[in-house]
């Protein structure tokens, strides 16, 4: 984002995050997950002893860890014209809602034909006041 994202949420299947923000864009984030080895070749951490010398244990240590990985598959734009407050995956997937300072809603629905993006089906309008939430 070029400015200040407000909020992102993870879609149900844990593979994409959705993200929002002042730039007047939703941006969908593809999500994988390596498994790294942490090395370290002579210390071990604080909390972590090292092999005692000449005690035939290994003076390598490591713990496995998750590295993540982001990859920006698609923008959203051109609904809301103020910031975006908040945007939450429904509970299939398929669905995303977004919302804005500009009192409207926008429902967007991925589109298995379109090669999985999101397109936006509908703008709810008529909120009195800005709307910060979607859930």
């Amino acid at each position: 984002h070029e400015e200040q994202a407000w909020c992102i949420d993870w879609s149900p299947c844990g593979n994409f995050l959705a993200s929002c923000s002042t730039d007047l864009t939703v941006k969908i984030w593809q999500v994988e997950l390596h498994a790294t080895k942490r090395r370290k070749a002579e210390a071990a951490a604080p909390n972590e002893p090292a092999a005692p010398e000449g005690s035939g244990a290994p003076r390598e240590v490591g713990t496995a860890q998750n590295v993540v990985e982001l990859k920006l598959v698609q923008t959203l734009h051109a609904v809301h014209l103020r910031t975006i407050r908040c945007c939450a995956w429904s509970p299939c997937g398929t669905y995303l809602a977004t919302c804005s300072f500009d009192s409207t809603t926008a429902i967007w629905k991925r589109d298995s034909k379109n090669g999985g993006e999101l397109e936006c089906i509908a703008t709810v309008e008529g909120h009195a006041n800005e709307v910060k939430a979607v859930s």
